[in-house]
């Protein structure tokens, strides 16, 4: 049913997540992920903030959850995301039609050959965050990302592990590429062709 939504209906995304959290008070250098575990009602006051103002899917707050991006944390990737995925649950109760979306963002390395990132391992940190939600989100929301290369591995771990529609967002800078390069065009043929 909302993949035939997503063909023919208009549907609202949250907002930011971090701008939300700085104007609660979260100060810089602190890490927002942390918050889905140490301060669950804020989180979910911001999950209740976005459906009341008509938004159809809310966007866990796990952008930079990502097994990598957190090896050497206080929190694991795994408790992290799970926990993110309570508030989102939780918050849905006033909206209960509304969509979970799994948000993941740039993994936080650039990858070969201008950094030292390779394909699998986006891969397999992809993989690894998918499987331990699948059953409970409704899409995966790939944001802000720079990399097409980056990209193609994120969408093929996604599809590969799991059934969920995929959206993705690029970040272009004002000569309408991204950091690494990619136009407009080439990110809309690859994602095309990818199924996004």
């Amino acid at each position: 049913m909302l993949r035939e939504r997503l063909n023919k209906d208009l549907l609202i995304f949250d907002g930011g997540f971090g701008s939300q959290l700085q104007e609660l008070g979260m100060k810089a250098g602190e890490i927002p992920e942390y918050y889905n575990i140490e301060h669950p009602k804020i989180i979910i006051d911001i999950h209740h903030r976005y459906l009341k103002a008509g938004a159809d899917f809310i966007t866990t707050n796990t952008f930079g959850a990502n097994p990598l991006k957190l090896e050497q944390h206080k929190y694991s990737y795994q408790e992290v995301i799970l926990a993110a995925i309570q508030n989102a649950k939780e918050a849905k109760k006033i909206k209960p039609d509304a969509y979970i979306a799994l948000d993941i963002g740039p993994i936080g390395k650039l990858m070969e050959p201008m950094g030292t990132l390779t394909f699998d391992e986006v891969y397999q940190s992809v993989k690894q965050m998918v499987e331990l939600v699948k059953e409970d989100i409704d899409v995966v929301l790939f944001e802000t990302m720079t990399d097409i290369y980056e990209v193609k591995a994120a969408v093929l771990a996604a599809r590969e592990n799991s059934d969920k529609p995929i959206i993705v967002t690029m970040t272009f800078e004002e000569n309408r590429r991204t950091f690494t390069g990619c136009d407009i065009p080439s990110m809309a043929i690859t994602l095309n062709g990818l199924g996004v």
